[in-house]
């Protein structure tokens, strides 16, 4: 009967540390699964970052060229100013 009783108390208590092994690993898929979602995260923040980053650049590029063209055009303005004014 003692025999009996420590087999079977034995088998539980494998099975308990089976059951117990079994929610660590799904725990640890859970924790990988949210590692994984986090990493996305940051991911799609950082090229969306990058897009923005770009976008200012390239607009601070056409404001700069912008304004390099209207410098030009204004000088060219005063020197055609400035020669009609000596041939009069």
């Amino acid at each position: 009967m003692f025999e009996s009783t420590a087999q079977t108390s034995g088998k539980i208590q494998e099975n308990i540390s089976g059951i117990s092994a079994v929610k660590e690993m799904k725990m640890e898929q859970q924790r990988a699964s949210e590692i994984s979602k986090q990493l996305k995260t940051m991911a799609d923040r950082s090229v969306q970052r990058g897009k923005m980053m770009n976008l200012a650049s390239e607009g601070i590029l056409g404001i700069a060229a912008f304004v390099q063209h209207q410098h030009y055009v204004c000088y060219n303005q005063v020197l055609r100013h400035y020669h009609e004014s000596e041939n009069y």
